[in-house]
This record gives structure tokens, sequence and C-alpha cells, in this order.
């Protein structure tokens, strides 16, 4: 299972450092109302890395980092996100972009091998899935598709990572 960014995970002193997992630490403080998340202890899956560092930055974002006062970004849309990647992930499957969104949320893109494939967490109980194939033209779109329906989900990411070039 994926580790969450607010999940604390400690090493043994006997583990070599080469074989250590890696696990984002993310430890929230409050401070004269601000909220302030520090990567103070981070180990995290190898694959993964590039996602949990780019999710540290989105939840360090300030109120209106969009220049028409967006609000933070959610750690747990992040977290979201982050686990539900980790579930979706699978050999072949390029990293996607992860990228803020106005409501809170963050989006994980796919745009490669002719196909555009988009999620997006703004919720904890749904997400967003747009889909479009342009070679063969096979769109897809669910503005709240609920977890039980993720079997289409992983049937899109199926054919994402089975496209070759």
């Amino acid at each position: 299972m994926a580790p969450s960014l607010h999940e604390t995970r400690h090493d043994g002193d006997d583990v070599e450092p080469q074989s250590r997992q890696h696990v984002l630490r993310v430890d929230e403080m409050r401070s004269q109302g601000n909220t302030v998340v520090s990567m103070s202890h981070w180990r995290k899956p190898d694959p993964l890395a590039p996602l949990f560092e780019t999710a540290h930055g989105l939840v360090l974002l300030p109120e209106g980092w969009d220049s028409y006062g967006a609000p933070k970004i959610s750690l747990f849309y992040a977290e979201r996100a982050l686990d539900l990647v980790s579930a979706l992930m699978r050999r072949n499957l390029p990293l996607p972009a992860l990228v803020p969104t106005t409501a809170r949320g963050v989006q994980l893109e796919w745009h490669t091998r002719g196909i555009d494939l988009e999620i997006t967490v703004e919720s904890l109980s749904s997400v967003g899935v747009y889909f479009e194939d342009h070679r063969t033209g096979e769109t897809y779109e669910e503005e709240q598709l609920e977890p039980a329906s993720f079997v289409k989900l992983d049937q899109l990411i199926g054919k994402l990572a089975a496209r070759r070039g």
C-alpha cells in the first residue's frame, strides 16, 4: 500500500541505506492561523518519487496561487490523488503530471501515446475522469465517478499502459 502524505514511518538502523523504501512525511502545524507543511523526514517509493515531490509543492501553494484568488490546495485531495495513482500504476505507464485545480483539488494528467487522460480529485468520495483516444476516436467523461465504478478507470489506464508510441 502506498504511503499517504500525513503518514510517518521510521527506518530501522539495521537496514542498508540503498535498500530503504521511501515514504513522505508531511507535518502539519498551525502557527498564527497559517498551515505549515514540511518534509522533515521523507522516504518514498522510487517510481513515484516525482509525484510526491510535486504534491508537496502543491500543498505549499499560497492562497491566490493562480492570481485570481484560488484557495490553497487541500492536503486531503493531494493525498487521495497519490493513493489513486499508486493503486492504478502499472508497468509501461508513464507518470502523470500532477497539477492544481482552482477548487482546492489536484488533477492527474496523461497526454501521451495519442491518449488524453485526466483524473480530477476535488472530493473524497468521487473523481472526475476525461479520456480521449485520438487514434480511435473513443471518448469517455464522467464528472463524479464513484469508487464502485473504478473498474472503468482501471480499463482506461490499461489502454494507456498498453499503447506503444
